[in-house]
């Protein structure tokens, strides 16, 4: 038994004992059996005792037995974890239902600014497909042309022609292939045959939008001599930076209301 004694109060003979309130400590609830008297002194109703192992706290009943106290356990209110993670799973629920509505929005609306616009070509053994409604490019063979330069460019894109908002940061993306070469790219070009700029979006997956882009000719698609592309969908996507962030799912261009009220004003004036 290992028992300590904080205070004690009130020496009160009542005829037969002397009697004193004491606030004790104990090492567990086990130091409590049998504990009535200390140095010949009985422990008076209303004596504490505090469990310094588990922070619980008995009083002493006016017939002499120890009460744990519910209200005054120390750690009442502390929670184990799988408590804590059954109070949270409703809000956690209802926080990734709404985080899922807003993805979803997103991803039937106008996130993608990638408009494609390019036509289908074959050369130096690649066939390349456009699908425009899927804003997809579709890449299939060997390049194994030695006279070739190691690039096989085509204009790819209207999108230098969309609206950009300025002060937002925006992402480039082009999920479907992904290499830690730069066996193919996308270059933005200038007005002359000379690349202002590559994507190395299939090293990296994701890069900033730069303003500077906007005014280039328009994106070229790099495939290096000797590389085999089978059956390969390129995915690309330019959104903002707090769309991918929220949904990094690619879905094609889609136009915005502004786009398509322009739209219809071009063909009815």
């Amino acid at each position: 038994m290992s028992v300590s004694i904080e205070n004690s109060y009130d020496i009160i003979f009542n005829g037969t004992d002397n009697e004193s309130r004491f606030d004790l400590f104990i090492d567990s609830d086990a130091d409590l059996s049998g504990l009535s008297y200390i140095d010949n002194v009985k422990l008076a109703q209303g004596s504490k005792a505090t469990d310094i192992s588990t922070g619980d706290i008995y009083r002493m009943t006016s017939g002499g037995s120890w009460i744990l106290q519910p209200s005054d356990r120390a750690f009442s209110n502390v929670y184990t974890k799988d408590e804590t993670d059954g109070l949270l799973q409703p809000i956690t629920q209802d926080l990734q239902a709404a985080q899922d509505i807003i993805a979803d929005m997103l991803d039937n609306g106008s996130k993608n600014r990638m408009q494609l616009t390019g036509s289908d070509v074959s050369g130096y053994g690649i066939s390349c497909t456009f699908d425009a409604a899927a804003g997809t490019i579709h890449l299939d063979g060997f390049n194994a042309d030695k006279k070739c330069t190691g690039s096989f460019n085509i204009q790819c894109s209207a999108t230098l022609n969309s609206p950009f908002v300025e002060g937002t940061v925006y992402h480039f993306t082009c999920d479907g292939y992904q290499t830690s070469n730069d066996d193919i790219g996308i270059y933005v070009y200038t007005s002359g045959a000379t690349p202002n700029t590559q994507f190395d979006c299939f090293t990296n997956n994701i890069l900033p939008w730069n303003d500077a882009w906007k005014q280039a000719s328009g994106f070229r698609l790099f495939i290096r001599q000797g590389t085999v592309v089978d059956n390969i969908t390129l995915q690309p996507m330019i959104c903002t930076e707090r769309d991918y962030q929220i949904s990094p799912a690619f879905v094609p261009y889609c136009p915005t209301l502004q786009e398509m009220y322009a739209l219809i004003r071009a063909y009815h004036p």
